[in-house]
């Protein structure tokens, strides 16, 4: 029975209703789109003065202005205006013309929300034929990381904006970036000037978008020198996904081949497509993950149906789809033409380094060229028998074909050379040693009824092969590259201040690997109530019935928590995205360093800085521009306050507990910092980390009384614990002190 017949015969119409599913689900999709794009244009004012606001901030803070004020003080103050007589007055200083910005596509994101942002060094444009690096980006948009999409061939000139982005998909966009000539991603190389080109415009990408911890995906290792500049200033996690032996590979020039060694090498994981692929990379690679091709069976089910496409052809279809390249064997596909005159051979894909003369004259064969991919489920409904026509050699050995899986999804027989990654898959398909035999798996799958139990088979195993688990493997493996960090924050009251805190940590900051265990003292205004509603699983509670006080509640967490990293933390604080990982990477840095503070608007040290911004919207761009001002730097400083602190778990171990002998607390941090010198290590603020601290949060119960006793009991302690006098904590000049909140409830 022909295709035609059986279709005669349905009584349900699959095909109709699988195409009336997807116009809904695409009239769904629009209106969606339409009404993310309405919400973007009420938002655009707030970017626009966000924008300003950093701009005007970053000219005020820079040098150059600073001098110019000076200037005209002076000029004032020992008025000398009025004798200059003709002499040309240098001109007040004024705003240096801002940097062009560049507009963002409706319904992207201006901040991470609680993942890692994703950089995609590109092998491909995202237009070209959409496979693996599409497929991977894709995905991980769907899950809610926002994916920028580096182009290998849109740049943009010297005298425009740093970037620009165009939207692709949910969360993706493909980014170009500024650059004073085309580069070759598969011959060249980046040259000095085009390294500190693309580092600052990504580092401009950076600030604006306020982008937090980065994964950096490297598909070809021409892109390996980029890549680690950027995880040197600003700690990007280089993930290089090796999909091809490039060293076999037609078009691959030398110097790109050279990048590899050093790239498998240093990136924190590379991710192997096909297992010859793994045991080549084995015995180089710090770390690596075997994670084959899959198949978008939302995508497939979707648009798996019949279609225009092929218009009337004559069944049996024998198809392929895929790149028509030099690892196709065109003389089977002659023979396979010639050997079954009767059926259509349906060939789509773009052409290279190939000659196909030989079998476009064949009144059989139809070569479709490049086609969307919108349309290959639509092919694969039309498709009798699949092919994968390959040469067996260095280069299709070590492939993972993509298609292979795509075949599955329709159920369809798949007929292939026997390849290494083939043989999985060897009780649903014909594998074939030869043309021959090719040829006579061929005729078997093309006799197949449509009742074979092999056709479920096929679809169970392309379900198994779905991109989103591929995309859950890649994540976990991801994820173990990062060191867990165990977040202490202590609660007693201040309940608004404590959902703040926690609704930062949980949605906004970008560390993939949290623990945050949450001590309260015994809280009357319902904070035990909200703690106990939160599901998510990185939270641990530990609730007393009484206030244990600020040090022993900070030991009953340390003695629980899991993490190779320590954060001690506030409960009146809001985290930035990307601040637990540049204080982790600064510790890494620098074993030497015991206590490691961020940067704040409220403090009484050094550590303290002019914030710039106003609303707490704006916080995020605020921290990203102190990370990509100050990148990498540390200052040693008296005491590190206990607000934002983090610190090696070998070392507090080391240096032991809090002294539970300063009660509800003050004067811990001081205690502490002294005892971490005494053993040896640094006690540092880290420049480029910053976080919005409220301020004495819990404190603001107290009556000014109450807090000066409770201040003069544990000075008191203090310099008789260490035998001499405290000394009072100073700001670095010019910054102004701010104003206690004490008795502030």
């Amino acid at each position: 029975m022909d295709r035609r017949d059986e279709l005669e015969q349905s009584s349900d119409r699959p095909g109709e209703r699988g195409r009336r599913i997807g116009e809904l689900e695409e009239r769904l999709e629009a209106g969606e789109r339409e009404i993310d794009t309405l919400r973007t244009e009420v938002e655009s004012w707030r970017w626009e003065a966000t924008t300003a606001r950093r701009e005007l901030t970053r000219l005020q803070s820079s040098r150059l202005w600073r001098i110019a004020n000076v200037y005209w003080m002076m000029r004032r103050s020992l008025g000398r205006l009025r004798n200059l007589g003709r002499r040309a007055l240098p001109a007040a200083p004024q705003a240096l013309p801002a940097a062009i910005v560049p507009s963002l596509p409706p319904g992207f994101p201006r901040a991470p929300a609680g993942l890692c942002d994703v950089v995609v060094f590109s092998i491909i444009d995202w237009d070209f034929r959409f496979q693996r690096p599409q497929q991977i980006a894709a995905q991980l948009g769907q899950a809610g990381h926002r994916v920028f999409y580096l182009s290998t061939t849109r740049f943009l000139p010297p005298e425009g904006p740093a970037w620009g982005l165009s939207w692709k998909a949910k969360n993706v966009v493909e980014l170009s970036l500024r650059l004073r000539r085309r580069l070759d991603v598969y011959r060249g190389r980046l040259e000095k000037p085009d390294l500190a080109g693309l580092e600052e415009a990504l580092s401009d990408l950076l600030e604006t978008l306020a982008l937090g911890d980065v994964i950096a995906i490297v598909q070809i290792p021409f892109w390996w020198p980029l890549a680690k500049r950027m995880r040197e200033r600003h700690g990007w996690r280089v993930v290089y996904d090796c999909m091809d032996a490039w060293d076999n590979f037609p078009g691959i020039g030398g110097e790109v081949l050279a990048l590899e060694e050093e790239l498998v090498q240093e990136a924190d994981l590379t991710l192997a497509t096909a297992q010859l692929l793994y045991e080549k990379l084995s015995p180089r690679a710090a770390r690596l993950a075997l994670v084959p091709n899959g198949v978008d069976l939302e995508h497939y089910r979707r648009y798996y149906a019949e279609g225009p496409i092929l218009g009337k052809v004559s069944h049996p279809v024998i198809g392929y789809y895929g790149a028509l390249a030099s690892w196709v064997d065109v003389d089977l596909l002659e023979k396979i033409a010639r050997r079954f005159p009767q059926a259509t051979v349906v060939l789509a894909g773009g052409v290279f380094d190939v000659d196909l003369s030989r079998i476009a004259e064949l009144p059989n064969v139809r070569l479709l060229g490049q086609r969307p991919y919108e349309e290959m489920p639509q092919l694969l409904w039309h498709f009798d028998a699949c092919v994968i026509p390959f040469l067996v050699n260095d280069i299709t050995e070590a492939t993972n074909p993509v298609k292979l899986y795509e075949y599955l999804s329709g159920g369809k027989p798949v007929v292939a050379p026997r390849l290494r990654e083939l043989l999985p898959f060897e009780e649903v398909c014909y594998l074939a040693d030869d043309h021959e035999g090719f040829l006579a798996g061929l005729e078997q799958a093309l006799a197949e009824p449509a009742d074979d139990p092999r056709r479920q088979r096929r679809r169970e195993l392309a379900a198994q092969n779905d991109w989103k688990r591929r995309r859950v493997e890649i994540l976990e493996s991801i994820g173990e590259t990062f060191p867990l960090v165990s977040v202490l924050v202590i609660t007693y009251g201040a309940l608004p201040l404590t959902r703040r805190c926690l609704d930062s940590l949980l949605k906004e900051e970008t560390w993939p690997r949290l623990e945050i265990l949450v001590v309260d003292n015994a809280s009357p205004d319902g904070t035990q109530e909200y703690l106990l509603s939160l599901s998510d699983p990185r939270v641990r509670l530990f609730l007393q019935e009484s206030n244990l006080g600020f040090p022993k509640a900070n030991n009953v967490a340390l003695q629980e928590a899991r993490g190779e990293v320590i954060l001690f933390l506030n409960n009146d604080t809001v985290v930035p995205p990307g601040m637990i990982g540049r204080l982790v990477r600064a510790l890494q840095r620098d074993r030497g360093i015991g206590l490691l503070c961020a940067t704040t608007n409220f403090c009484g040290n050094e550590a303290r800085v002019e914030p710039g911004y106003e609303d707490l919207a704006d916080l995020p761009a605020f921290a990203a521009g102190r990370a990509r001002r100050y990148a990498n730097r540390v200052f040693d400083l008296p005491v590190a306050a206990l607000y934002c602190v983090a610190a090696r778990r070998e070392v507090v171990e080391e240096v032991g507990l809090l002294d539970e002998a300063f009660g509800i607390g003050m004067f811990e941090d001081d205690d502490y910092s002294l005892r971490m010198r005494q053993a040896g290590y640094r006690v540092a603020c880290a420049e480029d980390v910053y976080v919005h601290h409220v301020g004495q949060g819990s404190f603001q119960n107290l009556s000014k009384d109450e807090y000066q006793s409770l201040w003069e009991r544990n000075q008191t302690y203090y310099e008789r614990k260490w035998g001499k006098r405290w000394k009072p904590h100073t700001l670095r000049a010019g910054i102004t002190p701010v104003m206690s909140k004490v008795g502030a409830s």
